[in-house]
């Protein structure tokens, strides 16, 4: 049951994303995609083609490059929500030890998250969207696992179905949160330590990407000329295309080789 849909049926609430697995770019990101993605796409054109017409036809790159930003931008939205929902559930046990209820315990999370965030953060927003959704009755247990349903983390979704079932069959409702705190802070912590050591080698990724580029570009810089037989001509075309692919299958490899999951 989707509840925050539900609930937008009975009071104005904070807009925000039904599912997380959609991304919606702004409009200042889809300024800086366009920017970005025709940019690289205008370099390849030249280096490879020196082609208006391989411009146009490269547009078709748009698509994976579409693709891939969206991809990232869910992948550090999800990343954020995580370490912020560590800090929302470590504010409720606070504040369930001090004797509040676990819906005043939101409350008070609501709070401090607004002081740390600020109000336009995704859990700052859910959260007010939590508490609207609580004014008209709505069960805590289920926000949460309506949260749990629309981010797909695996933790927050087992935090919900423990959150539910101890809540409603009774049980220590401080110790589920501080020990669903405990676990996030420890993944935080291992894909922070994960992302440190790996940083030197994104670093020579970004590098090794801009080397096939930059040795074209000083090939045609220092010696005019040389790769004038590369262009204009179809088997000159079908080489730099050759190429083109095998550098595109490197750079995927790469990003994958990169990034490990915890």
């Amino acid at each position: 049951m989707k509840i925050i849909k539900k609930i937008k049926d009975k009071l104005d609430l904070n807009k925000n994303e039904d599912d997380y697995e959609t991304y919606i770019f702004t409009k200042n990101e889809w300024i800086m995609f366009f920017m970005e993605s025709e940019g690289i796409i205008a370099l390849t054109a030249f280096l490879f083609y020196k082609s208006f017409i391989a411009f146009i036809i490269l547009q078709i790159a748009l698509i994976f490059l579409y693709k891939r930003k969206k991809s990232l931008k869910k992948e550090q939205r999800i990343n954020n929500l995580t370490i912020q929902f560590k800090d929302a559930i470590n504010s409720m046990s606070a504040s369930l030890n001090a004797g509040y209820s676990p819906e005043n315990s939101l409350i008070q999370a609501l709070k401090e998250t607004l002081l740390i965030y600020g109000k336009d953060e995704i859990i700052c927003l859910e959260l007010m969207n939590m508490k609207k959704a609580l004014k008209v009755n709505e069960r805590i247990e289920d926000l949460f696992l309506d949260l749990g349903r629309r981010s797909n983390v695996e933790d927050i979704k087992i935090f919900a179905e423990v959150f539910s079932k101890v809540k409603r069959n009774g049980g220590n409702l401080n110790a589920v949160i501080k020990d669903t705190a405990d676990t996030i802070s420890q993944k935080v912590q291992i894909k922070r330590d994960i992302y440190t050591l790996m940083s030197q080698k994104r670093f020579e990724q970004k590098i090794m990407n801009g080397i096939p580029f930059f040795i074209i570009f000083y090939i045609n810089i220092s010696s005019p000329g040389f790769l004038d037989i590369l262009y204009g001509n179809i088997l000159g075309i079908a080489v730099m295309s050759i190429c083109l692919l095998i550098y595109c299958i490197a750079f995927i490899m790469a990003e994958k080789i990169i990034r490990i999951e915890v």
